[in-house]
């Protein structure tokens, strides 16, 4: 069962979730060519239609992107968490994109529904930028500037995985 709901509650700005691009047509498309049996395309009153325990990071949970993101993880932890009272899974496949809210999820609800959480490698363009929806919104000279800074990271991740196993 494949999932696609952009949540509101992560958004600090109203306008930010409005220019979120959306192309469901083409995520279908792309879903039967990888064989998906199922998708689940929830309207937001299917997933804020019940009560549902509140997620509230605590200050040591506060860190890296969540330290300047106000209210972005604790919405992707409640609507987690209603998603998966919703779809009773023992497994979740997530990419490693969004590592802090990987971790996030990890840490706070993978013990109260008993599920797996299975991290999945980044996709990359041929350009080494992420695959992500957002990309859309960037102009080419962001791109081209976002490709640098990725084949950087990646060069400096290698070089400090051979001088780690000196």
């Amino acid at each position: 069962i494949v999932s696609i709901f952009v949540n509101p509650t992560q958004f600090n700005k109203t306008i930010d979730f409005r220019k979120y691009p959306r192309d469901v047509k083409r995520d279908i498309t792309t879903l039967k060519k990888l064989n998906v049996n199922y998708l689940f395309l929830p309207k937001t009153k299917d997933i804020y239609n019940f009560k549902a325990k509140k997620f509230t990071l605590r200050k040591k949970d506060k860190i890296l992107c969540a330290k300047f993101r106000k209210g972005h993880f604790e919405g992707v932890l409640n609507v987690m968490n209603r998603l998966m009272s919703i779809i009773k899974s023992k497994d979740l496949f997530m990419g490693e994109k969004d590592y802090q809210q990987l971790h996030l999820i990890k840490k706070f609800l993978s013990k109260k529904f008993g599920v797996r959480i299975n991290a999945c490698p980044t996709i990359r363009t041929a350009d080494k930028i992420a695959l992500s929806t957002r990309n859309k919104l960037l102009n080419k000279k962001s791109l081209e500037k976002a490709s640098k800074i990725a084949r950087l990271l990646i060069k400096i991740k290698k070089r400090s995985k051979l001088h780690s196993s000196k």
